[in-house]
């Protein structure tokens, strides 16, 4: 139909929500997601890409058709951008994408051309509301050339709603293409508000379409987005990104293990670290060798949930004293599953997962036997025998979050003076 020309694979789950717009629209909710996958573009091994056009996302590959300039580029066509539909209708109320407009596109919705957004987005979108906000009126979605992007919808006329670019930290980063920064976000964020006075939005990147993959240097992130209320932005939508130039890098732990420090610039010792990322715009922790996210991002009760899946030779490589058997000769070898577990706003482990003494960097993952790719995390609450409890779920594990009993009863005082 005219006007979704550019929906690819629909691999985004639409998101179901009322927001301001509906209220002068019959009180019709809406459908947010991203505009799909491309399978021209993202089912090319990353190993092979020789170059990448940031421009226009195109990449060059011996496996990419021969082109008029004899060169071998895959075209980009499909997936480059974020819907917001009428659910009962099916009528697109507002689209944004770094596509042109052109004649294949209803105009009679409001469309947003954005620079830089020329990668396709097959994530499921975050949406969420502002603090203090009834309705939800922000999005944030991630796509496979390593940008995070933030829609605004607060406003009931569509002509006000906007989209930025919170940070880029993939193969847009501008200058040579290396291959180790070709990072994909398939999956979508978290967002927990931090009383400090941002929204931190975690997010990790992993290409689980191509699971024994090594080249790319896959991370998981912390960004503070200091806006933590709706805005209204100028579209075009400004430019500025945070870079992991401006994060604070937790790979080691330095923060909370001293003698995982390097002793030098802001790994010096603990306390020069937790500095650091106080000032910082966030935070990253490299995986390991050939190691990914396969699956979204949960936070509950101040720690963050995700799994990864890592080739198990790398795995045995980067781990030597927790080295995990590949199933032999006549065995399967799924990789080698991996349940993190650590807290949200610095990155530290919560849970002793190795069984040696004291919390370090091997604290922060379990390993589950049988590898393969675990599901995505699910927070759950339930009540037992009239007390409540908070878990995760990933297939048949449960989890329970360290901190706070939740509905725990305090003991609290009170006097009565008397003049």
């Amino acid at each position: 139909d005219k006007g979704w020309s550019e929906l690819g694979q629909t691999w985004s789950v639409p998101q179901i929500h009322t927001i301001n717009w509906s209220a002068a629209n019959s009180g019709h909710p809406v459908l947010i997601f991203g505009a799909g996958y491309d399978p021209e573009v993202e089912d090319v091994d990353t190993a092979t890409i020789t170059n990448v056009d940031t421009t226009t996302g195109n990449i060059q590959a011996p496996s990419c058709p021969l082109q008029a300039d004899t060169t071998r580029t895959c075209l980009r066509s499909m997936g480059r951008g974020v819907f917001i539909v009428d659910a009962i209708t099916g009528d697109i109320i507002w689209q944004a994408s770094g596509r042109a407009s052109g004649p294949d596109i209803d105009i009679s919705h409001q469309y947003v051309n954005v620079p830089g957004m020329v990668y396709a987005m097959p994530s499921d979108a975050a949406v969420i509301a502002s603090v203090n906000s009834a309705l939800r009126n922000r999005a944030y979605i991630g796509d496979t050339g390593g940008n995070l992007w933030r829609i605004d919808f607060d406003d009931v006329s569509p002509a006000n709603w906007s989209v930025s670019r919170l940070a880029t930290v993939g193969i847009a980063a501008g200058g040579a293409v290396i291959p180790d920064d070709m990072r994909k976000f398939l999956f979508p964020p978290d967002v927990v508000h931090d009383d400090v006075g941002f929204d931190a939005v975690l997010i990790g990147s992993g290409d689980r379409e191509h699971p024994f993959e090594t080249v790319v240097d896959n991370r998981m992130y912390m960004f503070k987005d200091m806006g933590s209320g709706p805005r209204v932005l100028p579209n075009p939508p400004v430019t500025e990104k945070l870079a992991e130039a401006d994060l604070f890098d937790a790979t080691n732990d330095c923060i909370q293990d001293q003698t995982a420090c390097t002793g030098s610039g802001d790994q010096v010792d603990s306390n020069t670290a937790s500095n650091a990322l106080a000032n910082a715009d966030g935070w990253f922790i490299s995986l390991g060798t050939g190691e990914k996210l396969v699956g979204s991002v949960v936070t509950l009760n101040n720690v963050t949930f995700f799994n990864t899946n890592q080739p198990t030779a790398e795995f045995n490589a980067d781990n030597p004293d927790r080295e995990q058997n590949a199933g032999g000769t006549c065995g399967s070898d799924l990789g080698v599953a991996l349940q993190y577990r650590l807290r949200y706003s610095d990155a530290i482990a919560v849970v002793n997962q190795d069984n040696q003494a004291g919390l370090t960097t091997a604290d922060r993952f379990e390993v589950y036997p049988g590898g393969g790719y675990l599901p995505s995390p699910v927070p759950v609450t339930v009540i037992i025998d009239g007390q409540v409890h908070e878990g995760v779920i990933s297939g048949t594990s449960v989890t329970d979050p360290p901190g706070t009993t939740l509905g725990a009863r305090l003991r609290k005082y009170w006097y009565k003076e008397f003049e």
